[in-house]
């Protein structure tokens, strides 16, 4: 009867003891904090790049309204977003782990709700600044994204010869529109509309649409609409290149 007391006595010292070690392992620990990203980012260098040879572009992020901007690798925060031009206030899981890899951050995050998003830069991904059309004219769309509604504030320049040459199209899936473009065909000189987007933080971008001209006989007459216009009049075409000869005030002869 002692031997089998005895052998209970053990495998509970043993329980207790496992018990024990397992409360005493260090384990994770996390809490809701509050973040702030900022609309323009900076640059880190990796561990190891002590001479900052390769710089990678990265948030900037503050752990208080008024604290100092700490660099911070895109992708950090799971579940997380960054657009740059738009300024957040997050709501953040972090984790100090336990046991951090070598290599790597004391630190996890996840995100929890984005608290507050402000659009300061507007920017678009999809559409160039200079839209080339050739003289035959082309119909077609562009399709673009912004970190901002936008709508066409005014176009401005030459008549294409539509009114409804331009139109945008909301595409109804966050900030994605089409810009629709139906050029005819160009029977003179070449010829510039200028496109102007509004955002909604009040921020404006320029698209040129500038359709090539026909091809020059040999001999034409034709008026400049502004100083410096002789190069988008002219286009690329290598027919429509030789002498020109200055006739009178913004008047040019090609001969």
């Amino acid at each position: 009867m002692k031997k089998i007391t005895d052998y209970l006595l053990v495998v509970v010292m043993l329980f207790a003891l496992q018990s024990c070690s397992k409360d005493d392992e260090p384990k994770d620990k996390s809490e809701l904090i509050d973040l702030w990203v900022s609309a323009e980012t900076t640059v880190t260098y990796l561990k190891g790049d002590d001479n900052h040879e390769n710089p990678i572009e990265c948030m900037q992020v503050r752990y208080s309204p008024n604290g100092s901007w700490e660099p911070m690798l895109f992708g950090t925060i799971e579940g997380f977003e960054y657009e740059i031009g738009v300024e957040y206030e997050l709501s953040v899981l972090r984790t100090m782990l336990s046991n951090p890899p070598a290599d790597g951050s004391a630190y996890t995050y996840r995100l929890e709700r984005i608290i507050s998003h402000r659009v300061v830069t507007a920017n678009t991904n999809g559409i160039d600044s200079c839209i080339e059309i050739p003289v035959e004219g082309k119909d077609f769309d562009i399709d673009f994204t912004t970190n901002a509604p936008c709508e066409i504030a005014r176009v401005t320049g030459d008549i294409f010869g539509e009114s409804d040459l331009l139109q945008l199209y909301d595409s109804g899936y966050g900030c994605s529109y089409s810009l629709r473009l139906k050029i005819p065909q160009n029977s003179g000189m070449g010829r510039v509309m200028i496109l102007t987007l509004r955002f909604s933080n009040g921020d404006e971008k320029e698209i040129g649409i500038w359709q090539m001209p026909k091809a020059f006989s040999s001999s034409e007459t034709f008026e400049l609409p502004s100083v410096g216009s002789l190069g988008y009049m002219l286009g690329n075409n290598e027919s429509n290149y030789g002498k020109i000869r200055y006739q009178n005030c913004r008047h040019y002869e090609r001969q």
